[in-house]
């Protein structure tokens, strides 16, 4: 494996800010993944939208999702992975949203109240998940997988 480096986060910050101004669509961006510390030389910037409406209809979505890929450019060689964040996947939105860094906001209080909302589900839904989790993880060892 070769060297890690380190993304200039204010400068993915400005970029990623200036092409969002275009998109009123989009209430916050966060920046995750592993761009945040030392990455490889090929990662790619992963960039978690956190949109207005979540009641846009899916073609919608893929539409506005293909225009905002479509207007980012790669930055110092590295691509970026434009992610919309689903409120029907709490356990990877609270992920992003814990340990990623919100780089963008157009609407706070729409940010803070998918925060909220996504904390609410994550906590109801976190311990199911770890406990079926728990089950698979006995079954591969019980059967010598």
């Amino acid at each position: 494996m070769g060297a890690l480096i380190h993304i200039d986060q204010e400068c993915v910050r400005e970029q990623v800010a200036d092409i969002l101004k275009e998109f009123p669509q989009v209430a916050g961006a966060y920046l995750f993944g592993s761009c945040l510390g030392g990455c490889r030389p090929d990662s790619d910037i992963d960039i978690g939208l956190v949109l207005e409406n979540v009641d846009i209809s899916e073609r919608e979505q893929a539409q506005l999702e293909a225009s905002i890929r479509n207007s980012f450019h790669s930055f110092d060689s590295h691509t970026y992975d434009i992610v919309l964040l689903e409120l029907n996947n709490p356990i990877f939105y609270y992920k992003v949203i814990k340990e990623g860094r919100l780089i963008y906001v157009r609407n706070i209080d729409r940010v803070t109240d998918v925060m909220e909302i996504v904390s609410r589900r994550y906590a109801d839904l976190y311990p199911r998940y770890r406990r079926a989790l728990q089950e698979i993880i006995d079954e591969v060892i019980a059967n010598g997988y």
